[in-house]
């Protein structure tokens, strides 16, 4: 048992108890990216990239399943395919529970060409996530964009996240199945930007262009963003070189600024933040080895008191031993949850391949976190 982690499963150490929310079997082959939360019933719901047979997120076969707790996340049922398109893959990357009614943002793209040709799809729960609505595209902007964790801001205005590939030389490429991508492959990038609603989800709107310089281009995609004061956005951006890079906006999401490296390390993976009590709050990959820059195995809770411009506390909340390569457990990544101040507890989803689980954190754990690192 590593220094500070009080729970143990398989070849992965916990700081906190891991509550099993899925794990891959003969009927559901592929399980990726939880989206978790809770719906206004009080049940908690999560959506899972999966499907039989598929190894990749790539893939054509890979559905939009569903997974619920009725009892706060100590049991989950058995994943349920909701949208499984016959001729593209497919996944999810939010629910949005900010408004009258949970809104499921999810995607579908063609696996030879990868996110080029990537359609976006929203649905509607009348019942707290038990059935959905038939897709539909979002109403007002292009439908190659994805939308993240969104957010209810100070105006009372919807704000999203979001991301969408662009095409800047190699429009011909394409990536066979089961082969390596075609010359020119990747000249094409991600750019970020912020999709708004000002009438509760009627109608979006498309703003900002952030994007890495041309003289040095490479990936700006899955943004998080987070409210400083009052119209003050950060936004933290993830990218190819080691390292969070950031954008703000001074009205709302309207403009941002050029992007700019921040000093967290981070092995091109999402970020999320969160803010409970007087502090931001941000679960993060970080590095614990350098020659490994794409390594997922450590994930922190790190903490903020100055609106996100240092970060004084941090915390190992999972850590993965890769090398034993146990089970289905070579990483712990793509956090997802949100905060709930009724119950004064983080509740927090972590992807470990093949597996999901679920962490339970209470405020007061936050609140008077010491400032630590695991040591080697």
């Amino acid at each position: 048992m590593r220094l500070d982690m009080d729970f143990k499963y398989k070849n992965a150490d916990f700081a906190y108890e891991p509550l099993k929310m899925f794990e891959c079997s003969e009927e559901f082959t592929r399980g990726r990216e939880p989206t978790l939360r809770r719906m206004p019933d009080g049940s908690l719901c999560s959506t899972l990239c999966t499907g039989k047979g598929v190894t990749d997120d790539r893939l054509n076969g890979n559905a939009i399943g569903i997974i619920r707790s009725e009892d706060d996340g100590a049991t989950w049922s058995e994943p349920k395919i909701l949208f499984n398109h016959p001729k593209r893959a497919n996944w999810a990357s939010d629910i949005f529970v900010g408004g009258e009614k949970p809104l499921l943002f999810f995607h579908a793209h063609n696996e030879e060409t990868i996110f080029q040709e990537l359609r976006t799809f929203v649905s509607s729960s009348d019942d707290s996530g038990r059935t959905w609505n038939e897709p539909a595209s979002i109403h007002g902007v292009p439908h190659n964009l994805v939308p993240r964790q969104g957010k209810v801001l100070s105006d009372g205005s919807w704000l999203f996240p979001a991301y969408w590939s662009e095409q800047r030389g190699g429009w011909e490429a394409f990536w066979p199945s089961g082969g390596k991508p075609m010359p020119g492959m990747y000249k094409w990038f991600y750019t970020c930007g912020a999709l708004k609603s000002f009438d509760k989800g009627s109608t979006f709107s498309l703003h900002g262009c952030v994007f890495r310089d041309n003289d040095d281009p490479g990936n700006a995609w899955e943004p998080e963003v987070t409210e400083l004061e009052n119209g003050h956005l950060l936004m933290f951006i993830r990218s190819d070189n080691g390292i969070l890079w950031k954008s703000e906006s001074l009205d709302y999401g309207y403009t941002w600024t050029p992007m700019e490296p921040t000093d967290i390390p981070n092995p091109d993976t999402k970020v999320v933040v969160y803010k409970i009590a007087e502090c931001y709050v941000m679960i993060n990959n970080t590095i614990p080895d350098q020659t490994k820059k794409k390594q997922r195995t450590r994930l922190e809770m790190l903490l903020s008191y100055d609106n996100c411009r240092t970060w004084a506390k941090k915390k190992v909340i999972a850590d993965v031993n890769a090398a034993e390569q146990e089970g289905n457990i070579p990483a712990a990544c793509y956090p997802h949850g949100f905060a709930d101040d009724s119950r004064k507890t983080f509740y927090l989803a972590v992807d470990c391949v093949k597996m999901f689980f679920l962490f339970k954190i209470p405020y007061r754990d936050i609140i008077t976190m010491p400032n630590i690192l695991r040591k080697d």
